[in-house]
């Protein structure tokens, strides 16, 4: 199964909580894009310490050097409302209590609603005890169909 699919089945069973394992965070946030933006109708919500949310003319900025708010800003989005939020780099901050607490929390309110979190890192770091909360995928590099796709459009 490529990653477009396995993505996208993830997101329909509503897993809560993606961790995505990439060197390629730039490419992986055009394909996550792409993907919703042709197969699913959710908002995209991307964050990373220093910027905060960008993107987003509600949120610009918001969360700025502070993972726990990055967090709450989840839960204050409707529920009805579909979302991704794309969390670069949030590896860094699993081993905090109050993270780790915060992502339990949210484990169960993501099951009962469109949202997902993804986070996207270089290298996997989850501590044991949020092993069965997170479900872990590999964005690989691309083969050599895929670049010849790309080098024809």
């Amino acid at each position: 199964m490529n990653f477009t699919d396995e993505f996208t089945l993830l997101l329909k069973a509503r897993y809560p909580i993606i961790y995505i394992n990439t060197i390629e965070e730039d490419r992986l946030e055009y394909i996550i894009r792409k993907i919703i933006k042709t197969r699913l109708k959710r908002s995209i919500y991307s964050w990373d310490f220093i910027d905060g949310y960008t993107n987003n003319p509600n949120n610009d900025g918001f969360a700025k050097r502070n993972p726990l708010q990055a967090l709450e800003l989840i839960e204050k989005l409707t529920f009805e409302t579909p979302a991704l939020f794309l969390l670069k780099d949030f590896n860094r901050f699993l081993n905090d209590l109050s993270i780790c607490r915060k992502l339990k929390n949210l484990n169960r309110t993501l099951k009962l609603q469109p949202k997902t979190l993804i986070i996207i890192s270089s290298e996997i770091q989850v501590p044991t005890e949020l092993n069965d909360f997170i479900t872990i995928i590999q964005f690989d590099l691309p083969n050599e169909s895929e670049i010849e796709y790309e080098l024809a459009r």
